[in-house]
């Protein structure tokens, strides 16, 4: 059994975080999601239903009605099923920052260490600094990630550092969309979206 207490922190936790990754934190927020179609039927993506259906998880989602989401709702929130969830990032574009608002290469990188040690708090239950081996052998390892993915998330989207999120920092796939529109008729086709997303990649790259 190693002895957690007695490794550098960095090490400690580095492979404790390996299941953490940007797509696992965006898919903890069921908040973003543009249709629950099958991707057959989903277009073309009427941008009004997007905001609405967005209006009304983030509604759902601030169980105090207070306008705001706290951490603890935030939470609560339970993202897509297993079944669903990988049509989610693919249809959605999670994976890529279309449904999410983008993240890019150093973003991704701050969030990897904020997860890595919001995930070594939460193991270290003590709060001494250390992971002992009762810590770790007591620790329920799946929840806690997936706690310090919703937190890290929550973290980077609370642009104001108030411990709420307002539905303006929210990730907003209407604003994605509507960029998308070419022709501005309030749709979003198939072939738009591809256009898009090849636009989006192209100036990423460039």
């Amino acid at each position: 059994m190693p002895k957690f207490n007695s490794l550098p922190r960095a090490t400690r936790i580095t492979g404790l975080a390996a299941a953490i990754s940007l797509a696992g934190a965006l898919g903890a927020i069921g908040l973003a999601a543009t249709a629950s179609a099958s991707p057959a039927d989903r277009f073309p993506i009427s941008i009004s239903d997007v905001e609405a259906k967005v209006q009304t998880r983030f509604n759902e989602a601030d169980t105090d009605a207070n306008g705001e989401i706290s951490l603890d709702e935030f939470q609560a929130v339970e993202g897509p099923s297993r079944r669903h969830k990988g049509r989610h990032f693919r249809h959605h574009g999670a994976g890529r920052g279309f449904a999410a608002g983008g993240f890019d290469g150093a973003q991704r990188e701050d969030m990897r260490e904020a997860m890595k040690s919001n995930l070594f708090s939460l193991l270290d239950s003590d709060a001494d600094g250390n992971i002992s081996s009762s810590e770790f052998d007591a620790a329920d390892h799946r929840a806690l990630r997936k706690q310090a993915r919703k937190q890290t998330l929550f973290e980077h989207l609370d642009a104001d550092g108030n411990g709420a999120l307002s539905s303006t920092e929210m990730p907003n796939p209407a604003a994605r969309l509507q960029a998308a529109d070419a022709d501005n008729n309030g749709e979003v086709t198939r072939e738009e979206l591809r256009e898009a997303r090849r636009a989006r990649m192209s100036s990423e790259e460039g």
